[in-house]
């Protein structure tokens, strides 16, 4: 009836695949497998689960497969951050700044966010990190976001983060809660040896721990991004000027039909950064809208 698969990483350097199977082994009974391998050294560890008959996997999942570790020294997770508050910005959605530290202004139909250097402002399961600056709003069933992102991505020359390079990213995100969301931001990172990198980030974070990491290639400079839901699959797509696109892989997930959409914006360099949104669109149902 259908087969899903999603790369995935353990610990950032292990490679593995996360794969779905929905199937009708007899006449008027389905079933659903989830099978999630990770290679390690000459190792490959594997973890399954599978639904009764004419159900689904449960909503939290992911939260089984996250829960796997190799070794004993991994941090343990213990469920989801409470939300941040925020204010509405007219036009955007509510504005969310967990440390106060950042400015989000609106202008002339854009959106700005400025994050100081020194100070390390993310959204990373793996150290369990959720104060990037955002503006999200809600949104019920499918949609469809897209955003032109503008300005100069200099992360400067040492990481706030001491397991990471210095990075700055912005772009769009799906977010149901801090365990579970996907990002697809354009990014840009300075190398071991000083060398600007850029590229496009599109990765899951399923059950607190990493789920897929689909990214892939962006030249420097202005981007635009859109971010789209169909049913269980979410689509990330690249452009340099807005009217011919690059999809990336798609993502498979679990989530509920309500969700958050908006804009972040990712500081671990010791330089301010600033990212300008443009042309934001939205297309999709607010909770209980038609």
């Amino acid at each position: 009836m259908g087969r899903f698969e999603k790369k995935v990483r353990y610990e950032g350097n292990r490679p593995g695949l996360d794969f779905t199977i929905r199937a009708q082994p007899q006449r008027g009974v389905t079933g659903t497998i989830r099978i999630r391998e990770y290679l390690a050294g000459q190792s490959i560890y594997a973890l399954i689960a599978y639904s009764a008959a004419n159900r689904e996997l449960p909503e939290d999942i992911g939260r089984f497969f996250g829960s796997f570790s190799i070794g004993t020294t991994r941090v343990k997770k213990v469920g989801p951050k409470p939300e941040a508050q925020g204010k509405e910005l007219a036009g955007w959605g509510k504005a969310v700044d967990p440390d106060g530290d950042c400015q989000i202004k609106a202008e002339d139909n854009a959106l700005a966010i400025t994050i100081p250097g020194a100070t390390l402002h993310d959204l990373n399961a793996d150290i369990d990190k959720y104060n990037a600056p955002r503006v999200l709003r809600e949104v019920e069933g499918d949609f469809s976001i897209q955003v032109k992102v503008v300005g100069d991505f200099k992360p400067g020359t040492k990481s706030m983060n001491p397991k990471s390079l210095p990075f700055n990213g912005g772009g769009l995100f799906g977010w149901r809660d801090s365990d579970n969301f996907i990002r697809l931001e354009r990014g840009a990172v300075i190398n071991s040896k000083g060398k600007l990198g850029t590229f496009a980030i599109f990765e899951e974070r399923e059950g607190g721990s990493r789920g897929a990491g689909h990214n892939g290639p962006l030249t420097p400079g202005t981007a635009y991004l859109k971010l789209e839901r169909r049913g269980s699959r979410i689509y990330g797509f690249t452009s340099k000027d807005g009217q011919h696109w690059a999809q990336l892989r798609p993502i498979d997930t679990k989530w509920p039909a309500q969700l958050k959409v908006g804009v972040d914006a990712i500081n671990s360099g010791n330089e301010p950064f600033t990212v300008r949104f443009e042309d934001f669109t939205f297309k999709g149902k607010a909770p209980g809208g038609s």
